[in-house]
């Protein structure tokens, strides 16, 4: 009987290391395991001679940066017009052997030309592209708005803006608008306008605003202050300026306190001078709702 009962309680024993064995196991760790890689910055605009650096960082499936980050190196397309060392310093041009100095003439003396090389960055099987832009030097960024200035919008509508880049070369500017890349856009307040990637700004509250575009440490200075106007700014002068019944409607304009509703109205009464009015008075866009009037005007603009 003991027998019986030891044998048994080894076969138990038994069966439960063979049931341990073949499962119930954990899952396997994705702590570490690389997901996504993110070059910073995604794009370069160098100057020739120029030097930058491009950090990385690696993520799991969580999102969650991986620590330490996994070995990085760094390639380029074209070493002979942009070098990159193995610690992400780019030069717009060609290191010397120490990488200190970062050459702008070829071996024969001649100087690089403007190029966008591709500086591609790899860790933990993932690789990432940054385009670096090499030109000559930004000496001017003009930007432009509506052929028709002041600018002025009803509330959360939006309008483009362009930028055009100048480098000074023999004396005379040259546009090189196109070897820049991509410029990076603001307003002066992100109250009254926001601006995107594009240049497309959307306004927000009442008030008056300047929009900026920069690229290469050169930051443009706009051609014109944009006077950004809600549709209640708009909606509330429209009577008082765009009326011919109101012959000093002009003057009025000019006594108002906020710069973007002074300008706004004036647009408003130059319009309707340009529409033509109605019999009673009214701006010729005259249909509806003084709301109504605004839209079409502001459409108006844009024709």
């Amino acid at each position: 009987m003991r027998l019986y009962l030891v044998t048994r309680l080894l076969l138990i024993c038994g069966a439960t290391a063979v049931l341990a064995a073949c499962g119930g196991g954990s899952k396997a760790n994705t702590t570490n395991t690389p997901t996504t890689i993110t070059a910073n910055p995604t794009s370069l605009s160098l100057t020739h001679g120029d030097v930058a650096g491009i950090s990385v960082s690696v993520a799991n499936s969580s999102g969650d940066p991986i620590t330490p980050t996994p070995t990085v190196t760094y390639t380029s397309a074209d070493p002979s017009s942009v070098t990159v060392t193995s610690a992400g310093m780019v030069c717009a041009g060609v290191f010397d052997a120490n990488n200190i100095v970062c050459q702008t003439k070829d071996s024969s003396g001649n100087l690089l030309p403007d190029k966008t090389i591709n500086v591609t960055v790899t860790s933990g099987g993932l690789t990432a592209t940054v385009p670096v832009y090499v030109h000559a030097h930004v000496d001017k960024i003009t930007v432009t708005g509506p052929p028709n200035p002041p600018v002025c919008l009803s509330q959360n509508l939006t309008e483009p803006f362009t930028a055009k880049v100048f480098s000074n070369q023999q004396g005379s500017p040259v546009d090189i608008t196109a070897n820049v890349g991509p410029l990076t856009w603001s307003t002066g307040s992100t109250t009254v306008a926001t601006v995107d990637s594009n240049g497309v700004v959307k306004s927000q509250q009442p008030g008056a605003t300047t929009v900026v575009a920069s690229v290469a440490n050169t930051t443009g200075t706009p051609a014109v202050e944009n006077n950004l106007a809600t549709r209640r700014g708009c909606d509330r002068y429209f009577f008082q300026c765009g009326n011919r019944h109101r012959p000093d409607a002009r003057s009025r304009c000019n006594r108002y306190p906020w710069t973007a509703d002074r300008q706004c109205c004036t647009h408003l009464f130059q319009l309707c001078t340009k529409c033509g009015f109605n019999h009673d008075g009214s701006c010729g866009y005259n249909a509806g709702s003084r709301r109504e009037h605004v839209d079409r005007l502001v459409r108006a603009t844009r024709m």
